[in-house]
């Protein structure tokens, strides 16, 4: 299909191609499906030209013939796999019960590698379909002897990442003493970089940036090479952001979505770019997008009579086909926020652990990676909170989050977690609660706690660090 396909019913447009006969075997489908993510149909016919020759490349590259491995080769490609595998679930890396659950199914199937090598047969089943996988993904082809070391390699890489990770969900972080042992991969022919998406991917692994930003930024960078026509750092000149950027507001894009999202994410890129001697100046930098402060019409908190319509809906009885954890969540998440100025998206990834003791006084532990920050901080628990019985649920959850069930999960990623949703929901409930557009449905409640804290000076800003800024 060499053009755009619109699903039926969600009218998003895809890329379709079906697969070369000579390469089905090796893919193993008939047909390349990828969601463009637009119902616009001539940004759709952009989009399409990009994933298509993507999807080119990659074929190309599976023509090419096999490839021969060394033993160290084998080895750092695996490693490779095991590094990506950790930071893909390093955020939310799932129940410490579900990792002991695998391992424990895996141990019944004999598919556990054994101590003296991965020698067994449940383990050439489980690991060797994945391994095939992997390279197809990459656009590799091994000869069977460089199959045989990397597969081998590959299924111990493969457990050593879930025992990390099941690690993690144990709330340990201390890094995995073993990944020392796999050596660098090292591309074959590590040519400079040309792409303005290569680019990007570079910055975003090397910069660390969260899931949720990869995932905001990514299909920017691709709208930014369907503007610039090829995909070539050397072809983005100031004249065509310039004119971008003027496309883009009129298109009725707002200022601040343009500024900070679309500039900010090209500028980004093409900085490390330079940094990387792939290009010798970031035509970014000058560039300035004005944004007219917004006229303010109302306080940016809630007003007491919105929070006692909150707070007294979180006491109404919930209906039988909500599960425990969302009930819990309209019930605790409101007054929570209310009491201490967090997120709501610092509170609803809360675990039991996350409730402590110190000298007598109950906390909250807010994690690091759920906040704004990057740090943790500990916020008082509230009396009232405690007399209506919060630590009572919490300890009724067992070892469980308090406000989501990670059986429930459909495969959500890093950016797009099950607690994050859970602060979704939350906000639809209150605006059918009738709370005004004027103010933000779940960040209400820290506006309101730091107008309320700041007029009470200091002492705020001492007991409750960083919520001045909101």
């Amino acid at each position: 299909m060499a053009r755009p396909w619109p699903h039926p019913v969600t009218g998003i447009y895809w890329f379709r191609k079906a697969v070369p006969a000579k390469l089905r075997p090796i893919l193993k489908k008939r047909e390349e499906k990828h969601s463009l993510r637009t119902r616009d149909p001539d940004e759709a016919k952009l989009l399409h030209a990009v994933k298509a020759a993507e999807v080119a490349k990659r074929w190309a590259s599976l023509r090419s013939g096999v490839q021969t491995l060394t033993f160290k080769q084998a080895s750092a490609l695996a490693g490779k796999f095991y590094r990506e595998r950790i930071a893909a679930n390093d955020e939310n890396p799932g129940s410490q019960d579900q990792w002991e659950n695998k391992f424990k199914k895996l141990k019944q199937d004999g598919k556990l590698i054994p101590e003296k090598g991965p020698d067994a047969v449940g383990l050439w089943l489980h690991y060797r379909w994945h391994a095939k996988q992997y390279l197809t993904d990459m656009g590799m082809r091994l000869d069977p002897p460089s199959f045989e070391m990397f597969f081998k390699a590959f299924a111990e890489a493969s457990q050593m990442a879930d025992q990390q990770l099941m690690r993690n969900a144990g709330r340990d972080y201390t890094p995995d003493p073993k990944a020392s042992r796999f050596p660098e991969w090292q591309d074959r022919a590590k040519a400079q970089v040309t792409s303005i998406v290569a680019a990007f991917k570079a910055y975003a692994k090397e910069a660390g940036l969260g899931a949720r930003t990869v995932k905001k930024w990514g299909p920017i960078i691709d709208r930014l090479v369907v503007h610039v026509g090829r995909d070539d750092l050397s072809a983005v000149t100031r004249s065509l952001l310039i004119d971008w950027k003027d496309q883009l507001l009129a298109q009725g894009l707002a200022p601040r979505s343009v500024r900070d999202g679309y500039i900010a994410a090209a500028k980004a890129t093409l900085q490390y770019a330079v940094e990387q001697d792939w290009i010798t100046s970031n035509p970014v930098v000058g560039i300035k997008v004005r944004v007219k402060k917004k006229s303010r019409k109302r306080e940016k908190g809630f007003t007491r009579a919105e929070a006692e319509i909150i707070l007294k809906a979180t006491l109404a009885e919930r209906s039988a086909k909500m599960s425990e954890e969302m009930a819990a969540a309209h019930r605790w998440v409101p007054w929570i926020c209310a009491y201490t100025g967090a997120r709501v998206n610092e509170i609803t990834p809360l675990c039991p652990a996350d409730i402590q003791t110190e000298d007598g006084i109950p906390l909250f532990r807010i994690r690091a990676e759920n906040t704004k920050a990057d740090e943790y901080r500990k916020v008082p628990i509230y009396d009232h909170l405690i007399e209506q019985g919060l630590l009572d649920y919490v300890k009724s959850r067992g070892d469980r989050p308090l406000f989501y069930d990670p059986e429930r999960g459909r495969g959500g990623t890093p950016a797009n977690a099950q607690w994050q949703k859970v602060g979704e929901r939350l906000a639809s409930w209150v605006r059918g609660l009738g709370i005004p557009k004027g103010v933000l449905p779940n960040h209400g409640w820290r506006h309101r706690f730091c107008g309320n804290g700041c007029g009470h000076g200091r002492a705020h800003s001492e007991h409750h660090p960083g919520t001045r800024a909101c």
